[in-house]
């Protein structure tokens, strides 16, 4: 169950990391909502950033996690590791400002930037952690990490599955901001308990 798993989270963000570059070509159908802002170049400035280092992060991130890739190349999983965490502090301060002009209102507003707090969080502990030569913390720390960078996975498979179930997009996005990440926590935390970061 723990190869499936693996395999099953690495196709998804190889997907997802797809859909995030197709975004550089293509004007998102989430811009519809933004109005005049969309001609903001500081926003755009702070979205782009947010969604390259998101893309790298989701890239890169289930890699750190391949035990015999890491064993083997050791040098490699570390210069991977400090892109991830580069990218990560990035992306979520640029996350936390573009939260600010999320869809749906004030509910969806404080939802994603909690999440861009807990990534930033995250992350740090986790560098902070291996800094400090704590090795089964940084690898707890990463989970959770990685498991909010998955955000945009869940995002995008329960976005569409709920409107296809006939929830207004209004509806659905609201719970979404939530929805993204608290259950992504709860699956990262059931990892570390089974002992599966190794």
């Amino acid at each position: 169950m723990k190869k499936v798993l693996f395999v099953f989270m690495a196709v998804l963000a190889i997907a997802i990391s797809g859909y995030a570059v197709a975004m550089f070509f293509i004007t998102p159908p989430l811009f519809e909502s933004k109005g005049d802002l969309i001609h903001d170049s500081t926003w755009k400035a702070f979205f782009y950033t947010h969604v390259a280092g998101g893309l790298i992060a989701l890239a890169i991130g289930w890699i750190q996690f391949w035990k015999s890739f890491r064993d083997k190349r050791l040098s490699t999983h570390r210069a991977l590791g400090k892109l991830y965490v580069m990218v990560i502090l990035l992306a979520s301060i640029a996350a936390g400002y573009s939260a600010v002009f999320a869809t749906g209102g004030f509910g969806n507003q404080l939802g994603f930037f909690s999440l861009a707090v807990a990534w930033f969080f995250t992350t740090l502990m986790a560098y902070l952690s291996i800094r400090k030569g704590k090795l089964q913390s940084h690898k707890n720390w990463m989970t959770y990490s990685y498991a909010l960078t998955c955000a945009a996975v869940t995002l995008r498979i329960f976005l569409p599955i709920w409107m296809a179930m006939g929830i207004p997009f209004e509806e659905a996005y609201n719970a979404i901001s939530w929805f993204c990440w608290i259950p992504n926590l709860v699956v990262a935390q059931w990892i570390i308990n089974k002992k599966w970061v190794a």
